[in-house]
């Protein structure tokens, strides 16, 4: 058997095709009980300069999603921001927003500034596109409100006022770039339980209402809403009842969304998957600094999540803090890994778009598999790790699969396996606390 060196030193993973290794933990998968099918991998464009020049930037690109499977990103629409004639502040989340007019059915166009979102298009949205959709993969575009000053808090006093900026941005979406774009998702309203500016549970309801009414009205048929997208995942429930109070709000959901800034209650995930299957939408948890896979586990075993995300695609303040997958030193014009990235794109590169969830059980709550059937058949199982461990993995069909690994350290190693038999156990060894995964062979 021949250990392939990736990034790191090279790791001896014990890989044995047999009837079970003694005293290994027990994973089973089921491919006959199926759960959510996966949207995307998502991260947030920081509305800070990044620091680096194009060839930097590129590079940044193609690792991100060649090597790490990005292919979903969240452009923030910032009210303050983009509705503003303040261009002066740094950093520029501090802009103080302005309204263009007394009169929302009326846009003047030169109260609003682009600079900032159109360098986010630019650089990073239109050439990631590109790149997911030559892979093969489906692009989605993640459109957030963005609301906490309370310079801008004229968007959320007056739904009409909220219907003009969104429009505004679709517009400029569809009008300004080579590419028309319409965003697949339109997030109502970033953390809308934090900030100097909050928008109320009842109040969302009321917007959702009129810009859905105003989004179809204006020829955006493709683009669905994502809320509440609270900083306490434990708050959705409340927020999802009372916007279903408004008449049609229901209708304009495809995506009920939270971050976890809490720690989610078990009731709360119950809820999560009953909401999600009553309404027919799909979960997904958008933001956690620090989040790591062990988390992404968690949300996509109990929360049935389709999209992830820990938080920014690249930042350029903080350093490897958990807050950005990759970071920048901006002095240097170079780019790093977080180390928490590898063992996330254990899952991001394994696990395409389009890839069906199946039943994947552990005798060992240490080791938590995660098993998906691929949009174009095989399996990916990720098993994730709080220490070196053995376990056999039973459900596999026959076949040749490689099997990859990255700590949490943020090592990563790989190595290759010979074909599964018939009625036969995969038995592998864990080498450290990480995620190891197992991926039939194209």
């Amino acid at each position: 058997m021949n250990h392939i060196p990736k990034l790191a030193a090279l790791l001896s993973l014990i890989l044995v095709l047999g009837c079970g290794a003694k005293g290994a933990a027990r994973i089973a998968i089921d491919s006959t009980r199926t759960y959510q099918v996966i949207n995307g991998w998502e991260a947030t464009l920081a509305i800070d300069d990044d620091g680096l020049n194009p060839a930097a930037r590129d590079s940044l690109i193609a690792v991100a999603v060649d090597q790490y499977g990005i292919t979903r990103l969240r452009l923030q629409a910032q009210g303050n921001v983009i509705e503003s004639v303040d261009h002066t502040h740094y950093p520029p989340e501090l802009a103080i927003g302005s309204n263009d007019n007394d009169n929302p059915n009326v846009m003047v166009p030169e109260r609003f500034w682009w600079q900032i979102f159109d360098r986010h298009v630019k650089d990073y949205v239109l050439p990631i596109k590109a790149r997911v959709e030559a892979r093969g993969d489906r692009f989605v575009l993640n459109v957030c409100f963005v609301g906490f000053k309370p310079s801008s808090r004229f968007l959320q006093e007056n739904p009409a006022e909220y219907v003009e900026f969104m429009l505004a941005v679709l517009n400029h979406l569809k009008t300004a770039y080579s590419v028309p774009l319409e965003p697949d998702v339109w997030e109502m309203r970033l953390e809308p339980d934090n900030g100097k500016v909050r928008l109320s549970p009842d109040q969302m309801g009321v917007y959702l209402v009129a810009a859905g009414d105003a989004a179809r009205k204006a020829g955006f048929q493709k683009m669905r809403f994502s809320m509440p997208s609270t900083l306490d995942p434990n708050l959705v429930p409340q927020y999802v009842q009372k916007v279903l109070n408004h008449p049609g709000a229901a209708g304009y959901v495809s995506e009920l969304s939270y971050h976890r800034y809490r720690t989610p209650l078990p009731a709360t995930f119950d809820q999560l998957r009953s909401l999600s299957k009553e309404h027919g939408w799909t979960t997904a948890m958008l933001e956690h600094i620090r989040a790591d896979h062990r988390e992404l586990a968690e949300d996509l075993t109990k929360a049935n999540v389709s999209a992830w995300a820990q938080y920014t695609l690249v930042g350029p303040h903080g350093g490897d803090n958990g807050a950005n997958y990759f970071y920048s030193d901006s002095t240097a014009g170079i780019w790093k890994v977080g180390h928490r990235t590898p063992a996330l794109a254990q899952f991001f590169n394994y696990v395409r778009p389009g890839s069906t969830r199946v039943e994947a059980t552990s005798d060992d709550p240490e080791l938590v598999p995660v098993a998906f059937r691929r949009p174009h058949g095989g399996f990916v199982t990720v098993i994730s790790s709080t220490g070196a461990t053995r376990a056999d993995l039973t459900g596999l069909p026959p076949g040749s699969y490689a099997i990859t690994f990255a700590g949490a350290d943020g090592q990563r190693r790989e190595a290759s396996v010979a074909s599964v038999q018939p009625n036969k156990a995969l038995t592998i060894t864990v080498p450290a606390a990480g995620a190891l995964t197992v991926t039939a062979a194209d």
